[in-house]
């Protein structure tokens, strides 16, 4: 999650480690790399986003960024649409050209996902995803900025906490079903650190959404909202044959007691 224009490029890296003789870049590092994570993702999500520290082992090659949230758009009632207590990322090599991650892991995963009959704060959040640097005008900016591969990337139990508009009465937290992602950045030898976020983030939100629609949760959409959160016809389709199916096989059991 390190990178962009305005972040982790070969001239700043330069004139950081010139500083002190790298001193103050050693010593500075995990509180450098917080800032400049914060940075990436907050433009590239569209929302505030917030980490409690990162710590790095540059001997290990370990990084630790903990207590990560990410605000919910305007006009939510929570102030956060997800939080993150852990995501630990082993590194293979940490270059100024490359940072080449071969393994990621989330752990404690809290989802606010908040459903109106216009749509979800987690669908709001992934069509406003805008990669930092992606522009054409940046073409020569990107040739200077420090890429990232992700090789395996995996979240496990984390919670869903629904808070549906349309009901009186709030459903029970949900499971968020195990989440795993590969070759992100591989072909391209090194994507932008927020194209990494945005793919995480869009895999976090398109599981969440799967899962509250597999509780019926979407129901009070309409056919316009489950389209735009992801839920195709097709799907709403299939849905309503296994409903018909179950009950009519419930007539045909009837006939026979």
């Amino acid at each position: 999650m390190i990178g962009s224009k305005t972040v982790l490029t070969v001239g700043s890296l330069a004139t950081a480690l010139l500083f002190g003789g790298g001193v103050y870049l050693y010593m500075n590092f995990g509180n450098i790399a917080k800032r400049l994570a914060e940075n990436v993702a907050t433009k590239t999500l569209g929302v505030e986003v917030d980490i409690g520290a990162v710590n790095v082992s540059l001997q290990d090659k370990k990084v630790e960024v903990t207590n990560i949230r990410v605000a919910n758009p305007s006009g939510y009632k929570n102030s956060d649409a997800l939080t993150i207590g852990l995501m630990s990322i082993q590194a293979d090599t940490l270059s100024q050209e490359l940072l080449n991650f071969s393994n990621a892991r989330m752990q404690d995963m809290h989802v606010n996902l908040e459903v109106t009959p216009s749509g979800t704060n987690l669908t709001d959040i992934r069509n406003n995803i805008k990669v930092p640097g992606r522009e054409d005008k940046a073409e020569e900016d990107r040739k200077t900025v420090t890429k990232v591969i992700l090789r395996e990337f995996a979240a496990e139990g984390g919670t869903i906490t629904p808070s549906i508009s349309m009901l009186n009465t709030q459903p029970k937290p949900i499971d968020v079903p195990p989440i795993h992602l590969s070759g992100i950045g591989e072909k391209e030898n090194g994507v932008l650190a927020g194209e990494a976020v945005s793919q995480i983030f869009k895999a976090v939100a398109d599981s969440s959404i799967r899962a509250a629609h597999q509780q019926g949760l979407l129901e009070g959409l309409n056919a316009d909202a489950l389209k735009e959160v992801g839920v195709g016809r097709v799907e709403q389709i299939k849905e309503t044959i296994k409903d018909e199916a179950g009950a009519l096989g419930d007539k045909v059991k009837s006939l026979f007691e």
